[in-house]
């Protein structure tokens, strides 16, 4: 099982600075970022491949597990700023804002009819609260975040 204590400092590190990152007077280094995201979204589907094979899983693994899904949702939440000043964390944020999502539903999202789940796949419908009519797709090893920067870049307070 994937050690899930060095991605929960990860994100606590990246939530300590989530301010500075929103108000744009730090910038978030978006090579390491999407790094994080891969290994999270690694430890998340590892975690439901335990639980679905029905194998023990420790009372430390799925407060672990918990503590990861709490970091990474402090960090999507909304800063109730305006995000347009600084894409690269908005952009940063509606991924993260998946991620939890997926880390929450794993095994809801692989059975979505209305939104097909492909592994290794974030998708988001965040596009429609923009005008941007479609899903939304990242797929966390090609690290490809057109489609979630289109949203990024319409976002303002």
């Amino acid at each position: 099982m994937i050690d899930m204590t060095e991605l929960i400092d990860d994100w606590a590190i990246l939530l300590e600075a989530k301010y500075d990152f929103a108000y744009a007077e730090d910038m978030l280094n978006m090579e390491e970022y999407l790094d994080l995201v891969e290994k999270s979204y690694n430890a998340i589907k590892e975690f439901y491949a335990k639980v679905d094979g029905l194998k023990k899983v420790l009372p430390q693994e799925i407060m672990e597990y918990m503590n990861l899904l709490e970091e990474i949702s402090m960090y999507a939440a909304p800063c109730y700023v305006d995000e347009s000043e600084n894409n690269t964390f908005a952009l940063s944020r509606i991924i993260a804002e998946e991620l939890a999502a997926l880390a929450a539903n794993y095994n809801y999202a692989k059975e979505d009819e209305e939104i097909p789940f492909k592994e290794g796949v974030l998708s988001s419908v965040t596009g429609f609260d923009y005008e941007i009519e479609r899903v939304l797709y990242y797929d966390v090893k090609e690290k490809d975040t057109s489609d979630f920067s289109e949203v990024a870049k319409a976002i303002g307070f």
